[in-house]
């Protein structure tokens, strides 16, 4: 297990969240399935429901069996979307940022990165990386983060994950595919973004550690997408899943992840909500009797996205700081978990 903890103290100046045009319920998604011919609709439906996810958004119209995302709905356009968010209530411009981190796996296009289209959208001139990653690469892009704000520039970093992966879902391979089954069901689009910056012991909202690491050397990966890589030969871009394999390791990375933060000095009493990977709508139930806490105190809205993969944690965490339940000197611990070589990472953050 290799497991790095960053101390920092990082200001939140800003979040934000962007989805694709309206919800689908799963009702909806079963008709759009079926009017496409699918013969295992109801059956995705059922399995939706069983997943707790009622709600997705799409990027796609899901109409046809193959799609490009609409109009204005494309990665950039959510991403960028989702970063002047954060960057309004942080009362700052994106020209005022040192750096500009983004992740996903469903870029706009391979080359050029993702972030150069969110950079011209913005009209960012400053330097940008992009992070190829899923749903731990929010917690990469903080480690990167708290090295790049110990340097000498104080200036504020703007960090952005998107997803548009439903149009890697064919739906002419659903009756045929258990992957794109499930994918289905659970997927959904949709961006969230942070802005961060040194604290320098000034009050207000902030992150006092980050951690990031792995628990898959030498393991087969439990997620992949294949997209056409140096070393594949595969015509169509799809998810894949080894369910199996990910049910056997999977809550190890959340219970590692709690692990690192009481190393840390947290207390489990001390935690007031719980942020994990946003799988699906029922991680609460699932991850309470697991990590010993109450369900209340677990925060999934995968109820209302489905699993936005990349995007995810920062969509959650955007909607739990703006729903009213937090307090002054509110703690969050934020869980992270990616199945594809089981990453682990995740942050805490006070109110």
């Amino acid at each position: 297990m290799t497991v790095r903890i960053s101390n920092c103290d990082l200001a939140v100046l800003g979040t934000g969240l962007a989805v694709p045009g309206a919800p689908v319920t799963t009702e909806e998604l079963v008709l759009k399935l079926d009017r496409m011919g699918v013969k295992g609709a109801k059956l995705c439906g059922a399995i939706a429901k069983k997943l707790g996810v009622n709600n997705r958004y799409f990027c796609r119209a899901a109409e046809s069996p193959v799609e490009t995302p609409c109009a204005g709905s494309t990665n950039p356009e959510l991403a960028s979307s989702a970063l002047e968010q954060a960057l309004h209530e942080a009362g700052i411009t994106a020209n005022d940022l040192q750096y500009l981190l983004t992740h996903t796996t469903s870029p706009h296009t391979s080359l050029p990165p993702n972030a150069s289209w969110v950079a011209d959208r913005l009209e960012y001139d400053g330097p940008y990386a992009e992070i190829r990653q899923a749903c731990t690469g929010f917690a990469n892009a903080m480690m990167l983060a708290v090295g790049m704000l110990n340097g000498e520039d104080e200036r504020a970093i703007g960090i952005v994950g998107s997803e548009t992966g439903t149009v890697y879902l064919d739906t002419r391979l659903i009756d045929e595919d258990r992957d794109q089954l499930v994918n289905t069901a659970q997927m959904g689009d949709g961006a969230g973004a942070i802005v961060v910056a040194r604290r320098n012991g000034h009050r207000g909202s902030h992150i006092p550690f980050v951690y990031y690491g792995t628990l898959g050397h030498g393991k087969k990966p439990g997620l992949t997408l294949y997209m056409g890589g140096s070393s594949q030969a595969h015509d169509l871009t799809a998810f894949r899943h080894d369910f199996t394999h990910v049910k056997e390791s999977g809550m190890e990375l959340i219970r590692t992840g709690l692990n690192v933060a009481l190393q840390a000095g947290l207390e489990l009493s001390d935690i007031d909500w719980i942020i994990p990977h946003q799988a699906n709508g029922r991680m609460d139930e699932v991850l309470a009797p697991e990590l010993g806490v109450p369900r209340e105190k677990i925060f999934v809205c995968a109820t209302e996205y489905g699993n936005t993969g990349s995007a995810s944690i920062w969509m959650a965490f955007h909607r739990l700081r703006t729903s009213g339940k937090l307090k002054s000197g509110s703690k969050v611990l934020v869980l992270g978990a990616e199945a594809t070589k089981f990453m682990l990472g995740g942050f805490l953050y006070i109110h």
